[in-house]
């Protein structure tokens, strides 16, 4: 993902989104979480979970690290899952901020 964009992040689950009570998307660099969402930031549809990230979320991103994004998720039922964690570079701009 470019710095300074607004990607949209999509999540398919293996239920549907209707059985969720809460969920936790991270994107980390280092090992330190630096974007966090949750089910109010997110678009939920039959299986999918859509995030979309502002400029100003990705702009706290460093280029010269890679970027760590894991989706964790509670259901009505207190049953939390974590998704695998997913590497994403992060591109460099030439000019920072938000346009």
């Amino acid at each position: 993902m470019f710095r300074g964009t607004t990607p949209t992040l999509e999540f398919v689950l293996p239920f549907n989104t209707d059985l969720l009570e809460n969920i936790l998307m991270t994107v980390a660099q280092k090992n330190v979480p630096i974007i966090n969402k949750t089910i109010a930031d997110a678009t939920l549809s039959e299986d999918t979970v859509t995030i979309q990230l502002s400029q100003a979320d990705t702009l706290k991103l460093n280029d010269k690290y890679d970027a760590h994004v894991q989706l964790r998720v509670r259901t009505k039922n207190d049953e939390v899952m974590a998704s695998d964690i997913f590497r994403v570079a992060v591109s460099q701009i030439l000019k920072d901020g938000v346009i």
